[in-house]
């Protein structure tokens, strides 16, 4: 009688005998893999082989070690079969995303490589400024009170009206919180910006394009200004296609037109002047409501303020005081009003209010 006599097993035997490539199990006749990284011996999401009969499953197994291991699919996505060393390496890098603790720099070289890669367009990452509520951003950012932008502005001794500020936040209102509301400020994509710039000339076709062009800039420069401050990693409003800037031609009156005008009885002298004074001067009619006794001269009138219904007496639109030439009858006018204005404040085109003039729209 023979004896055989066995070599004990050396430790790294034992190892790659204890090792196991995959496991197999049934779930309703039908047999699943799942391999296993060979580095924890940790068992990787499990694979259907299709097949109900274990010899004709093991076939299916055998052919994917050699090739290639199918991947399982999301809803309405394909994705194509992958090596097994590659399927392996994404589970570890998974693990490790699990357990490490990463910081915000580790958060954005994920961003950068994905981007790098051209898988994703954007990240919002949660608790940085691009997480902020679309809505929310725009919101703020036209509240003159509140406004980054408009204390970015004082500070630089560049003036940004209340009118203006008040303006954009009702086309904020209107149109672009209902179209981007539950948007992330990361999230908004060009694309996103084409889309809604196309919406608002289909659904409000009787707007001009100055206008149109008006409302998309309330959002352009909210956008821009964010990734000049680093709220956002990228502009989205870069190779934008703006709206044309060719104005509706006014219509201006004919002399004869204008001396009928004049003629009729107006039920306020005031608003007849302050017209007169726009006709013969071209100024704005901020300008003209802003002036006071000592703006007038012998022959020019001196403009160095502006008066709005919201932001009340301002500098001008250029911020430069400047002088133009006023006709005798219109100078001997303004001087005449201005003597029945009881307030004290000289306003040449007084109101009921001791601080203000008159109203901006005194009908005629």
């Amino acid at each position: 009688m023979s004896v055989r006599i066995y070599a004990p097993l050396t430790p790294v035997a034992r190892k790659e005998l204890l090792m196991r490539q995959y496991y197999l199990h049934t779930r309703k006749r039908i047999f699943y893999v799942q391999f296993t990284d060979p580095a924890t011996q940790k068992r990787l999401s499990a694979i259907s082989t299709g097949k109900n009969n274990r010899d004709d499953a093991l076939i299916v197994i055998a052919g994917w070690l050699k090739d290639d291991v199918p991947q399982r699919q999301a809803e309405h996505e394909s994705q194509s079969p992958r090596p097994l060393d590659a399927l392996i390496s994404s589970n570890q890098l998974f693990l490790g995303l699990k357990r490490l603790d990463l910081t915000a720099q580790d958060v954005l070289k994920i961003e950068k490589i994905l981007k790098e890669k051209g898988l994703v367009e954007t990240i919002v990452k949660k608790g940085f400024k691009e997480a902020e509520a679309m809505e929310d951003y725009l919101g703020r950012f036209w509240d003159y009170d509140r406004s980054p932008y408009v204390a970015d502005k004082r500070s630089h001794g560049i003036n940004l009206g209340k009118a203006y500020a008040r303006c954009s936040s009702e086309r904020v209102a209107l149109y672009w919180v209902p179209y981007f509301k539950g948007k992330k400020l990361g999230e908004i994509t060009k694309q996103d910006l084409k889309d809604f710039s196309v919406m608002v000339a289909k659904k409000y076709p009787k707007l001009s394009p100055i206008t149109l062009r008006q409302i998309m800039l309330v959002g352009v420069t909210a956008l821009r200004w964010a990734f000049a401050n680093e709220y956002i990693p990228s502009d989205p409003t870069i190779g934008l296609t703006g709206y044309s800037t060719k104005a509706k031609k006014r219509g201006v009156l004919s002399p004869k037109e204008a001396e009928d005008l004049f003629k009729l009885e107006w039920k306020d002298k005031r608003s007849m002047l302050i017209n007169l004074v726009a006709m013969t001067t071209g100024l704005r009619i901020g300008e003209i409501l802003a002036l006071r006794v000592e703006n007038i001269g012998e022959e020019y009138l001196t403009i160095e303020s502006s008066f709005s219904q919201i932001d009340g007496l301002k500098s001008t639109k250029t911020d430069e005081p400047r002088i133009v030439p006023v006709m005798p009858q219109i100078r001997n006018a303004m001087l005449n009003l201005a003597q029945f204005n009881l307030h004290g404040n000289r306003f040449v085109f007084f109101g009921e209010k001791k601080e203000r003039p008159c109203g901006q729209f005194t009908p005629a």
